[in-house]
């Protein structure tokens, strides 16, 4: 039978973890609108500035809260490794971690993409929920450990929850330290989206074009090599763009279910096309081409302008631009994988279409911002014009190819 004291220990448990559902659940759902303003001096309610200097204290404030955190787990852990758990170091260690959690839910909940910008908000509560879920775990291992070991007569049952409960504490402190990791601005936060959807786009390429080339050699030694018409994808001639500032923004969800996807793609799907598949491919190729170039040299613009100097003449509606690129690059790299899928032999020529005219749409979006950022200058004008011509080139040539 569990002493009282235990009995303290194991309602400690509860309550923490009833406690941490009710907030994370808040947390959770926390979506404001860019446009939520709500004055600073409305009484006790939450408020959201629009003030970038005030939504970076609070980020800072909550990386800083993140660590506490950590901490905390960690002071959690060293209690119920004890043998026996008292409840009056239990209690109290158990308040302040959840105190420090519901100081970090009410910063998080202050923060908005109005006064941090829309894609390192993203990025940032990407980070919020893990941690909080790292959290979760860790309570609920701890609640469930304890409880079990009272059911069967142990009074600790330190060694279940102490070896269960260590892998949660791992997971909080990976959680906290990611914090660490986020972009600085939102410029970061775009060109680090942008990298990791130009990377995704570019494994496509490289898939599908070894696919062609191996096709294309069987096809030839059968004495039929297919009419590759379409080389016209991008200038040979322009130069790569270049290297982007390695904004550390970690591997969003996202990308990795587009890696997963490509992961499951079966190279036979593709090495089965016949001499008229090969007519087509070409143009696939040449989009993707176009996006990830697209992509690219976009994102060397926005590393230009997030470098600038102080003095140096922005464009006005720089933060509408950012938002523009943040919302279509991801929307790229997706459709591209849909293209490659609509590849697949028996090809699917009214999804190529559909795709193609998609990609165009996006990579259109991307360029009217790239020339803005870019300005009136004909040599930062001429890749824009390039690729633009590229993009309807290989979406025409998809669509009549389609149609026929």
């Amino acid at each position: 039978m569990a002493s009282n004291d235990t009995k303290k220990v194991i309602r400690a448990l509860h309550e923490c973890f009833g406690g941490y559902a009710i907030v994370f659940k808040e947390v959770a759902s926390h979506k404001p609108e860019k446009s939520q303003h709500v004055d600073a001096s409305s009484g006790g309610d939450m408020s959201y500035s629009t003030d970038p200097v005030a939504g970076q204290s609070l980020v800072d404030e909550l990386k800083l809260l993140a660590m506490q955190i950590d901490k905390e787990a960690t002071k959690l852990i060293v209690v119920f490794m004890k043998d026996p758990v008292v409840s009056s170091e239990c209690v109290p260690v158990t308040d302040m971690f959840m105190k420090a959690v519901m100081l970090f839910a009410s910063r998080w909940i202050q923060i908005s993409a109005s006064n941090i910008g829309g894609a390192r908000y993203h990025m940032l509560r990407r980070c919020v929920l893990k941690l909080m879920q790292a959290g979760e775990t860790l309570v609920k291992t701890l609640d469930e450990a304890k409880g079990k070991a009272v059911h069967v007569g142990h009074d600790s049952g330190n060694h279940a929850s102490g070896s269960m409960a260590g892998g949660g504490a791992g997971e909080v402190s990976a959680a906290a330290k990611s914090f660490l990791k986020l972009p600085n601005t939102n410029a970061e936060a775009v060109c680090s989206w942008m990298s990791q959807a130009s990377d995704m786009a570019t494994d496509a390429l490289e898939e599908l074009e070894a696919a062609a080339a191996q096709r294309k050699e069987i096809l030839a030694a059968g004495g039929g090599d297919g009419d590759d018409t379409s080389t016209q994808s991008i200038a040979s001639t322009e130069s790569a763009p270049a290297a982007a500032a390695d904004f550390v923004g970690g591997e969003d969800d996202f990308f990795a279910q587009m890696m997963s996807n490509m992961m499951d793609m079966n190279m036979g799907d593709f090495t089965k096309w016949d001499a008229a598949d090969m007519v087509l491919i070409p143009n696939v190729i040449g989009m993707i081409k176009v996006a990830t170039k697209t992509i690219s040299k976009t994102q060397g613009l926005v590393v230009k302008f997030s470098s600038a100097t102080p003095d140096a003449t922005l464009p006005s509606n720089l933060a509408v631009i950012e938002e523009i690129l943040f919302d279509t690059s991801g929307e790229v790299t997706k459709h591209v994988d849909e293209l490659v899928e609509a590849a697949y032999v028996p090809i699917n020529k009214e999804r190529l279409s559909a795709e193609a005219e998609i990609i165009h749409a996006y990579v259109d979006k991307i360029l009217s911002a790239a020339r803005q950022l870019a300005g009136a200058t004909a040599p930062s004008l001429k890749w824009i014009d390039v690729l633009a011509r590229a993009a309807v080139h290989n979406r025409d040539k998809l669509s009549v190819s389609s149609a026929e």
